[in-house]
C-alpha cells in the first residue's frame, strides 16, 4: 500500500514486540474458565495480534474451542491474515473483507477483542465523513477513526468480555479526548492502562 492510502486508512501494523505485549496483557485479563473463547479484531491488518493473542492462548492451554473472527477494508490484508492464521487449529476463523464500522448487521457479542484501530484525523476524514461519524457514535471534537472504533467495539464487546486496545495517547490528555475517556471510564471496567 502506497503512503498517501496508508495515512487516509490509518494503516498502521503492529510490530510483534507491541503485539505480543497487548496479547499477554489482554490474555491477563482474560476469563481463561470459558469453554468456548471468541475472539475478534475489527482491524485485522495482518493478522499479527490475532496471531500473538492466539499464541498466548495456547501458552495457557486455551486454545482448543479458540473462534476467531476479523474483518480490514483491505483484501490483501484480510488474505495474510487467512495465510498467517492457517497454523493453528481453530474452531472456527472467519476473516472477512468488510468496513467493521459501516457494518453492524451481523455483529456478534465477544469474549475478546483486541485491537489496533486505524489513526484518521478530521482532517483527513473530511468534514462530512468526521461529523457522520461523530452523530453516529456520539463523539464531540476533533474526531479520530480510533475513537470511532473503540465505542463500536462496546458494542460488540459481551458483557464480562475483554478488549485489549492500542491507540494514540493523545486522548488521554486533549479537550477532544473527554468523550473517549468518559466511555472508558464508565463502560468499562479498566484493569490496566500502559502509556
Amino acid at each position: 500500500m502506497d503512503a498517501t492510502l496508508q495515512k487516509q486508512n490509518g494503516v498502521h501494523y503492529t510490530p510483534i514486540e507491541l503485539a505480543d505485549f497487548l496479547a499477554r496483557q489482554t490474555v491477563d485479563c482474560l476469563d481463561l474458565k470459558k469453554r468456548v473463547i471468541k475472539i475478534f479484531d475489527p482491524a485485522c491488518g495482518d493478522g499479527q495480534l490475532l496471531d500473538s493473542l492466539i499464541r498466548q492462548l495456547q501458552e495457557t492451554g486455551n486454545s482448543n474451542n479458540i473462534h476467531v473472527s476479523g474483518c480490514d477494508i483491505d483484501p490483501s490484508a484480510v488474505a495474510a491474515t487467512e495465510s498467517r492464521l492457517e497454523r493453528y487449529r481453530l474452531a472456527s476463523c472467519e476473516i472477512s473483507n468488510r468496513n467493521f464500522l459501516n457494518d453492524d448487521s451481523n455483529l456478534e457479542a465477544f469474549d475478546c477483542i483486541i485491537a489496533n484501530p486505524p489513526y484518521v484525523r478530521t482532517q483527513v476524514l473530511g468534514k462530512v465523513e468526521a461529523q457522520a461519524l461523530a452523530a453516529k457514535f456520539k463523539l464531540t471534537g476533533r474526531v479520530d477513526l480510533y475513537q470511532a472504533f473503540t465505542v463500536a467495539i462496546h458494542a460488540a464487546l459481551k458483557p464480562g468480555g475483554t478488549m485489549g486496545l492500542l491507540t494514540s495517547n493523545r486522548f488521554l490528555t486533549i479537550k477532544s479526548g473527554s468523550a473517549m475517556r468518559k466511555l472508558l471510564r464508565n463502560s468499562f471496567q479498566l484493569q490496566r492502562i500502559n502509556d
